[in-house]
């Protein structure tokens, strides 16, 4: 290794690189250390190099210069190590990878399930032809590895490149930060014991000063709702599951939630163009307000300490992705894992592996051949083992959805041919419309004046408010419900228990409102809602107040 260090950033046209620069000086880089961002558009390159100048001139303590090529050559020559975090196929992908697997009952998402899938379709052929490169230019360079789905990826580089590769991910940190602070610490205080795979970690342990903090933590784990796992699920496993098994244990909810929503790709989208504008129009001086915006977490949690620590030659414990080897022997060897490594001198001395339970070891066991099955079929193009994948994936329930997602994305497959014509073109009716306004009654006698034309409706109420009300209809409801609470649990077995009707009417407040609304969304029937309580806003908006695990969600 030269005096400076050499850092190669592929994907470095990315608006929110300035930030990695940001984290290097709050965070105190001793090193001299020379940044050779790497991308495809040159003024893009050009802006995040004039920002990171800037950043850089306002810290004088910290010696790092940069550098700017399109040239994959250029950026890689000499690299001591690479940050890869280019996105094949950009936020247009991701939005892909967000919807299509909707059509399949699947939630939609860029890591996991049938979205993930995709993703590592996409990205696996273009990152092992950078490796190729690295292998060229740059034999002796760290790669640290922060494209997702990161540890399908990894398993890729080391299945079929000679490329020596860590997986950064700030997933395992954030869930330790929020768990320290359910007991008013910092995580760097306390001693957890966590692993498993990206995206699919656990937390085994908390200790606190000889402390064992985790049947506390499993108590209050209902005061984590960002945790998105059922807390009833969450104290039956006797573990602590990552941010992202929501996907796996509640699909339904997931796919409720984002109905009708904006999808995060499309948020990006939106927000990268506002940062480009925001960039071309910044001038030296000026605040660096539009970073904030990005957020980045990844480079203050995980990847700038990991690039230190090896740089740096530092001595510590972080949680990194990295070949099993021996440490489950229940996995096979060149799985990829996530676990607590052990730093020495900037060199990896082992790992603290926690015990899983048998019921968790298995969900992990059957994670890890999704993946290398997956990575293998991408990089061999191997239809059949593209098949066995995706039926070992905990997302894809059938032979069905498995078989139907690959005519959908797999390269060359052959697509089902249909005839579909409109055999007359004619201006739609206004009830034919897209999104229909309700129309608000308002005065005096409405519930006399009720009558819906449909055959059979059900009136949602409050067992309080119906004989106060039940004298007044003109034509009463074919069934009465009343409802408590609106857990999901409730609304579901509500729905469930119902004889089918034509119409759903709602009279109350918000309870009786949002649970007309959702037995209308599940059954996709109208609703109408008669209003008891003017200070809410239940009747006039087209999400349901749900509540999971004690908290409210808005879905549908």
């Amino acid at each position: 290794m030269s005096g400076r260090i050499r850092v190669t950033v592929l994907g470095g046209s990315a608006l929110g690189t300035p930030i990695l620069v940001q984290v290097m000086g709050r965070m105190g880089a001793q090193a001299a250390y020379d940044l050779v961002f790497h991308g495809r558009d040159e003024e893009r390159l050009g802006l995040v190099k004039q920002v990171s100048d800037a950043i850089l001139q306002a810290t004088p303590g910290l010696d790092v210069r940069t550098f700017t090529t399109t040239n994959l050559e250029q950026a890689l020559q000499g690299a001591d190590f690479c940050l890869n975090q280019v996105r094949a196929g950009g936020l247009e992908g991701r939005a892909v990878d967000e919807t299509f697997p909707r059509q399949f009952g699947i939630p939609g998402e860029e890591t996991v399930g049938p979205g993930g899938f995709n993703n590592s379709r996409r990205g696996i052929p273009l990152v092992l032809e950078l490796c190729q490169a690295i292998e060229q230019y740059a034999p002796q360079a760290l790669v640290l590895n922060l494209t997702n789905p990161s540890s399908v990826i990894q398993y890729a580089i080391r299945r079929f490149s000679k490329v020596n590769v860590v997986g950064t991910c700030d997933s395992p940190v954030a869930l330790m930060d929020m768990l320290a602070k359910l007991f008013n610490r910092r995580a760097a205080e306390m001693d957890f014991e966590v692993g498993g795979m990206h995206h699919f970690g656990w937390v085994t342990g908390i200790h606190y000063q000889g402390q064992d903090l985790l049947p506390e933590a499993l108590r209050r784990i209902h005061e984590l709702p960002r945790l998105g796992v059922d807390p009833e699920l969450v104290r039956s496993l006797g573990v602590i599951p990552s941010l992202y098994h929501k996907y796996y244990f509640h699909p339904d909810r997931i796919l409720a939630e984002t109905e009708g929503r904006a999808i995060r790709a499309h948020q990006l989208m939106q927000l990268s163009e506002s940062m480009l504008q925001d960039f071309r129009a910044w001038k030296p001086g000026d605040p660096l307000t539009m970073l904030a915006r990005r957020g980045a977490a990844w480079y203050e949690k995980i990847v700038v300490p990991a690039l230190l620590a090896f740089a740096e030659k530092k001595t510590l414990e972080m949680v990194l992705s990295v070949d099993n080897g021996d440490t489950f022997p229940w996995l096979p060897p060149e799985a990829i894992v996530e676990l607590p490594v052990s730093i020495v001198n900037g060199e990896i001395h082992g790992s603290r592996p926690p015990v899983f339970p048998p019921f968790v070891q298995a969900l992990i066991a059957q994670n890890c051949a999704y993946e290398m099955q997956a990575a293998e079929a991408i990089a061999e193009g191997d239809r059949d083992k593209a098949l066995r994948a995706l039926m070992s994936n905990l997302l894809v329930k059938s032979y069905n959805q498995a078989r139907g997602i690959l005519q959908t994305i797999w390269p060359g497959e052959e697509q089902p041919q249909f005839t579909l014509f409109t055999p007359a073109a004619r201006q739609p009716a206004a009830d034919a419309l897209p999104f229909k306004v309700p129309t608000l009654y308002y005065g005096g006698d409405l519930l006399e004046k009720y009558t819906p034309p449909e055959k059979e409706y059900v009136l949602i109420t409050m067992e309080e408010l119906w004989p106060l009300v039940k004298e007044r209809f003109t034509r009463l409801p074919e069934h009465v419900l009343f409802m408590r609470d609106l857990d999901w649990y409730s609304l579901e077995a509500m729905e469930r228990s119902l004889p089918q009707v034509d119409l759903v009417v709602g009279l109350g407040g918000g309870m009786a409102q949002d649970a007309a609304k959702f037995v209308a969304w599940k059954r996709r029937l109208p609703v109408d809602e008669i209003v008891s309580i003017t200070s809410v806003d239940a009747s006039v908006t087209k999400s349901i107040a749900a509540r999971a695990g004690g908290h409210v969600t808005y879905i549908g």
